[in-house]
């Protein structure tokens, strides 16, 4: 059933008074003196403010809660579904869901909501335990006859994100290890070891490969060499080579040559 809204207040039913209008014009329905229906944008066909309230809600479902919205039509929207849409000024897809960061459906506070695929949100919400992680690890390994990657884990739908094993096991390295994987592929491994060490030590690999080679390394220089992480770990944590240089103190004359 339709809320009536009285005459003299915009009718997306955001609240607000609207103005006179100044003259007639019968495209936009405006009648000179009369009060105009709605504010310049609230009539937009999908416009956000075809949500604004006219009321808020506490729903309660499944032994948990949440803030609604009662729509000008009668319709109901969730309120965090709301204020993403306006942080992010567009209506959200039907594939997207919010996730509350801090799991309370009743703080929503944009720095606790996210927007994400359904896919997504349905994974942040199971409780994998350690157990069943490490066994979706080892069969994945098996099925690939390789240490996965982490965007190997990422693409299969019945496992979490690579970001959780990080989260529980402190990283992919020790994941591996906790799985018992270590000999199944040992460059690989190697790498994993290294990536799992201090930014220091990261800087001090690349100090002594300079030294050995005699100018800075290159990012071929880098991936080539088994006993340090790929370049792609050094762009991760500072940014590229240059800076990664600037932090290991190494600095130039002449454009190749180390002084």
């Amino acid at each position: 059933m339709a809320i009536s809204i009285p005459e003299g207040y915009c009718q997306c039913g955001c609240g607000q008074k609207t103005k006179l209008a100044p003259y007639g014009h019968k495209k936009n329905g405006w009648v000179n003196g009369k009060p105009i229906k709605y504010i310049h944008g609230h009539n937009q066909h999908g416009s956000l403010n075809c949500h604004y309230n006219m009321g808020l809600s506490l729903h309660k479902k499944d032994g948990g809660a949440r803030w609604v919205i009662i729509c000008r039509d009668g319709s109901r929207v969730y309120f965090a579904r709301a204020v993403i849409e306006a942080q992010l000024k567009r209506h959200l897809e039907s594939w997207e869901h919010v996730h509350h960061i801090n799991r309370n459906t009743l703080d929503d506070n944009p720095e606790n909501l996210r927007a994400m695929e359904c896919r997504e949100h349905h994974r942040s919400h199971i409780r994998y335990t350690d157990e069943f992680l490490i066994s979706k690890f080892r069969e994945l390994a098996l099925s690939l006859n390789r240490l996965p990657r982490g965007k190997d884990i990422d693409i299969q739908a019945d496992m979490p994100y690579s970001k959780l094993y990080n989260v529980r096991f402190g990283s992919l390295y020790d994941a591996v290890v906790a799985a018992g994987l270590e000999e199944m592929e040992p460059k690989y491994f190697n790498r994993l070891k290294t990536t799992a060490k201090s930014n220091e030590w990261l800087l001090q690999q690349i100090r002594e490969l300079s030294e050995r080679i005699g100018r800075l390394p290159s990012k071929k220089d880098i991936d080539d060499e088994l006993d340090i992480p790929s370049y792609g770990t050094y762009e991760k944590r500072f940014g590229g080579l240059k800076n990664t240089y600037a932090l290991a103190g190494l600095t130039f004359k002449e454009r190749g040559g180390l002084p």
